[in-house]
């Protein structure tokens, strides 16, 4: 689906909130590939596991974009032996150091929500993971309803408007996810669009490679023909890079939002379940089980239809 046209987004980004003193300075870029190199090797989602740390040398910074002051989009070019580099997606906020704490995230390894470095003025300066704060998430809605990479701009108004209330999923092993509740009532909305708009899910995805991600274009094909039997996406960004061996232009898809479905079953786990607790030809358990399989054939079958007239 062609992403629609925006006509001069209002301003959804707001400054860092940081206490007196002095503002934070980012390092230099060899700095902050020095101090990102392992801080990204002890991540759940970093790809290369079962090796060493990487060396803050051999890395280097192939994209980098400013969202908003304080806030960068980079992107991490990691070698491998006999193979292309990984390309690492690390979105950064800067804040003073004594901020590291506020982010942190019960259940989550020890330094997930990022890491402290020296700053060129000498002082103690954090650098927050992107999806852990809020000024990342009102950055990237502004970026994305200004690319125009939305469904329509109500989920990305609601994403900015309800930012603070983000909570990261924990568990998740490759990307990281962060889902954006609905308000509780009118009067604990963030704006309009906030108490419009059902809970929201986004998927920051951590490994790139050119060409579009099928989480993303899929699912906004399907959306775009009037199919719901998906989360709806409702916005999602590209990243734009030169690839440094051949100078050719790079474009991927780097997070998507989408409508969150709390409490669904995982399909395969159910038929598991079904299956380790059937009861024979005639036991209800077994008639839910063929139910349900038979749902499942018809809802591929109409998803396939779909994704033919996209």
């Amino acid at each position: 689906m062609t992403p629609i046209e925006s006509t001069d987004p209002p301003e959804l980004t707001q400054p860092v909130r940081r206490g007196a003193g002095p503002a934070p300075v980012w390092p230099a870029d060899a700095s902050l590939l020095a101090a990102l190199a392992p801080w990204m090797a002890r991540r759940r989602w970093y790809p290369l596991k079962g090796g060493s740390s990487p060396e803050p040398r051999d890395l280097t910074l192939i994209g980098d974009r400013e969202l908003a002051p304080g806030v960068r989009d980079l992107l991490v070019a990691v070698p491998r032996a006999g193979a292309p580099s990984v390309l690492v997606h690390v979105p950064l906020v800067l804040e003073t150091g004594e901020a590291l704490a506020r982010y942190r995230v019960d259940g989550e390894a020890p330094g997930g929500e990022g890491l402290t470095v020296t700053g060129p003025d000498g002082a103690e300066t954090s650098l927050i993971d992107g999806p852990h704060h809020p000024a990342f998430w009102r950055a990237w809605a502004q970026a994305v309803l200004e690319a125009g990479t939305i469904l329509d701009g109500t989920g990305a108004r609601a994403i900015a408007q309800r930012a603070e209330r983000l909570r990261v999923i924990t568990g998740e092993q490759s990307n990281t996810s962060v889902v954006l509740p609905a308000p509780a009532s009118d009067r604990d909305a963030g704006g309009p669009e906030d108490a419009a708009t059902g809970g929201l899910i986004v998927k920051l995805f951590r490994v790139l490679a050119p060409g579009r991600n099928p989480d993303v274009e899929v699912s906004v094909a399907l959306a775009g023909d009037g199919w719901d039997r998906v989360p709806a996406p409702v916005a999602w960004s590209a990243f734009e890079w030169h690839d440094p061996a051949t100078g050719a232009r790079n474009s991927t898809d780097s997070a998507v939002a989408c409508t969150f479905i709390p409490r669904a079953d995982d399909g395969f786990e159910l038929f598991c379940s079904l299956a380790a607790d059937d009861d024979g030809p005639h036991g209800p358990v077994r008639a839910r089980a063929l139910a349900l399989a038979a749902d499942l054939g018809t809802t591929t079958a109409q998803m396939h239809r779909h994704l033919a007239a996209a």
